[in-house]
């Protein structure tokens, strides 16, 4: 009996060494709550080659007392800059600054009752906690100041937008209540896919974020350039050349007749 109980022992003791302790439960994701409702006006956008900018509108329902802010995040890249700066008279190249893992697009809608930027922080928000997540590689300076004229050459160019007021609230009836928020897609926008945000939240605690996949797309005549330029280099290259030539030869006949008129 002593043998037969000592095997089964020696197994499982031997079972526990290959496997190893067992893993801790990992926390529950946090979800938004299944009665949120989020939806984007258009579906898809597509950047033609007259694009200067496009209206949108976020739509969504959530319960009554919920608050909600929305994020439009796109694909994150690393960037290099030329940082100039003045060397006695005259203006150079001070080196060579990098950002990586920041968002091309970054646009933060928020409702009437804005929380401070602390507290945005706190809840996954805001141009703060996006700081959080860059990283600034400049040799020699300072990584605040190159963020900071980061930050404000994106706003400059519509990429970053951070605005109070822009959700708006309306009764939905039974305990709910819909929201929207307007904004604009800047002329500057690159194709890729972007990541729609809506973070709920009561009482300066998150409750949930519910997330969507947004696409903007090239126009097919910008897909073709596109395309040409990364897959054909040389073709493209000769193409450029012929389109200079020609448009040149037109212009040239085009001025001189005019002369000729006078």
């Amino acid at each position: 009996m002593k043998r037969n109980a000592i095997i089964p022992l020696l197994a499982a003791m031997l079972l526990a060494v290959i496997c190893g302790p067992a893993p801790a439960a990992e926390p529950p994701a946090l979800c938004v709550p299944a009665e949120v409702k989020l939806d984007v006006q258009p579906p898809a956008l597509t950047i033609g080659t007259f694009y200067s900018g496009q209206s949108a509108r976020l739509v969504g329902e959530l319960e009554e007392g919920q608050e909600v802010a929305l994020e439009l995040k796109g694909p994150s890249e690393n960037a290099s800059f030329d940082l100039k700066g003045k060397v006695g008279p005259f203006w150079m190249n001070r080196g060579l600054v990098q950002v990586e893992n920041a968002p091309t697009l970054y646009i933060l809608l928020l409702p009437a009752q804005t929380p401070p930027e602390a507290e945005l922080e706190s809840l996954g928000l805001g141009m703060t906690h996006l700081k959080g997540g860059v990283k600034v590689v400049s040799p020699g300076q300072d990584p605040e100041q190159i963020f900071a004229k980061f930050l404000e050459f994106k706003k400059a160019s519509g990429l970053y937008q951070q605005r109070s007021g822009a959700v708006t609230y309306a009764p939905a009836g039974q305990g709910r209540r819909a929201f929207y928020a307007d904004f604009d897609f800047p002329s500057s926008l690159a194709a890729g896919q972007c990541q729609v945000v809506a973070t709920v939240f009561e009482n300066g605690a998150v409750l949930g974020r519910l997330e969507k996949t947004y696409v903007v797309e090239d126009g097919p005549f910008l897909a073709l350039v596109k395309g040409l330029a990364l897959d054909r280099a040389l073709l493209f290259g000769v193409l450029c050349v012929l389109i200079a030539l020609v448009t040149g030869a037109v212009m040239g006949v085009v001025f001189k007749g005019g002369k000729g008129g006078h």
